[in-house]
């Protein structure tokens, strides 16, 4: 094998990739991430990491970690991972060790860390500040500050391990008030999702397509359980602006024209449906469009009772009419639920057998 150097060296932007994931994914704040750290730089300064091997052909490197006891860690440096035999889950002090060994044969640990180190400084100084969506927003986005990697729409492994981690970074400032922890989750997962909106919309059409899929669909879920939560708690006087502001966030959301409005429309559906649920809001929102999309216009005509004119539907629209059908039908508006079965009739027979996945056909023969 190449020399740690000559392989470290030549690995460059791989171990550039890993620090940075460490990065987004520890805060300093939080004493367990610190301690990690801490003792992961004390294995590498006290010589506890050894390189064992590295395969060419399927870029994996293995090390061990003299601690109490030996580990074995492999990274992949073609989906950047890392596994490590001790019990602990996520990040350890092994894994990050080894990470740490690489880097410092083309970098400064000791710089790395006190950057580190310093970074929660803006934030510490914004939340000693008056509770505010804006201050929110900021925090939030404050964790995505660095660019999501290009690569990441081509490895969904990464992607799911980036996101998670800049996630944990955004929650690990959840205010301590109860009443305040389920707004803040919300915020939280929706900015994150908005800050990977063009990499998740890109591997949809990469390799790992239907990783990126289940993800989404995962998140929808994890949303849907945070609104249904906001909608039933008490709520205060001083809520009232973090709704709005909410509210604006998901119109600017939904009126992003980038060709992704069907997956644009199932969140801002989600919210409209969850937690904005009062006739006075929903009127005020389609008032706010200039010229509302057909699906947005259906939508609301559809929560607020009123007719819903038939259409002429392109193919690749008749999925999102298929969910506002079955809203109709939950909603028990029989007009709208028949105005938009048969404007979607003449494209059944293609979003049957060309748009799902045989699993899920029957769900959908009832109509």
């Amino acid at each position: 094998m190449a020399t740690v150097q000559h392989l470290a060296k030549r690995f460059d932007d791989t171990i550039h990739n890993y620090m940075a994931a460490i990065d987004d994914s520890l805060n300093p704040s939080r004493e367990m991430d610190e301690e990690m750290v801490r003792k992961a730089v004390f294995l590498v300064r006290h010589d506890g990491v050894q390189i064992l091997s590295f395969n060419e052909e399927r870029l994996l490197l293995e090390a061990i970690v003299k601690d109490a006891h030996t580990v074995k860690v492999v990274l992949n440096f073609e989906k950047l991972t890392a596994v490590c035999a001790c019990p602990q889950e996520e990040n350890c002090r092994h894994k990050l060790a080894v990470v740490f060994s690489l880097y410092q044969k083309i970098g400064s640990l000791s710089e790395w860390v006190a950057q580190w180190r310093a970074r929660p400084a803006e934030q510490l100084n914004l939340l000693t500040d008056k509770r505010s969506p804006v201050q929110w927003v900021h925090i939030i986005r404050n964790a995505w500050r660095e660019p999501v990697p290009d690569y990441t729409k081509r490895n969904y492994f990464y992607f799911e391990q980036l996101y998670d981690g800049r996630l944990k970074n955004a929650l690990s400032f959840v205010p301590l008030e109860r009443e305040w922890k389920v707004f803040y989750r919300t915020y939280a997962h929706l900015i994150s999702l908005m800050e990977v909106w063009e990499t998740y919309i890109a591997g949809t059409q990469e390799v790992h397509h239907s990783f990126f899929k289940t993800w989404f669909d995962d998140e929808l879920h994890a949303l849907r359980d945070l609104l249904e939560q906001l909608r039933i708690q008490h709520r205060t006087f001083e809520a009232d602006a973090f709704l709005e502001h909410l509210r604006n966030l998901v119109h600017d959301f939904v009126t992003v024209k980038d060709g992704s409005f069907s997956q644009r429309f199932t969140v801002y559906q989600l919210f409209w449906t969850s937690l904005f649920t009062t006739a006075k809001l929903r009127k005020e929102e389609l008032a706010s469009f200039v010229r509302p999309e057909p699906r947005i216009e259906a939508f609301f005509a559809i929560l607020l009772g009123e007719d819903v004119k038939a259409k002429k539907l392109s193919p690749d629209e008749t999925p999102d009419w298929v969910q506002l059908a079955t809203l109709a039908e939950s909603e028990t508006h029989e007009q709208a639920l028949t105005a938009i079965l048969m404007s979607i009739k003449p494209n059944v027979k293609t979003f049957l057998f060309e748009g799902l996945y045989t699993q899920y056909r029957h769900q959908y023969v009832r109509f």
